[in-house]
């Protein structure tokens, strides 16, 4: 199941917080995981750029 595009958005605000520190890693994984499986940090990273329009997109 591909994630919508809310669930999408909402991932990559918990990215940013996280890189941040705002937010607990352990948690962005979790969810994470439930969407698209496993993602390293860098993935999640680039996840969340590219869903916030800032990143490079192929």
């Amino acid at each position: 199941m591909t994630p919508n595009f809310r669930e999408h958005r909402k991932l990559a605000r918990m990215a940013l917080r996280a890189k941040r520190g705002q937010m607990d890693v352990s948690a962005l994984s979790k969810r994470a995981s439930v969407l698209y499986g496993h993602l390293t940090e860098h993935e999640l990273e680039e996840l969340a750029l590219v869903s916030l329009g800032q990143g490079e997109s192929s």
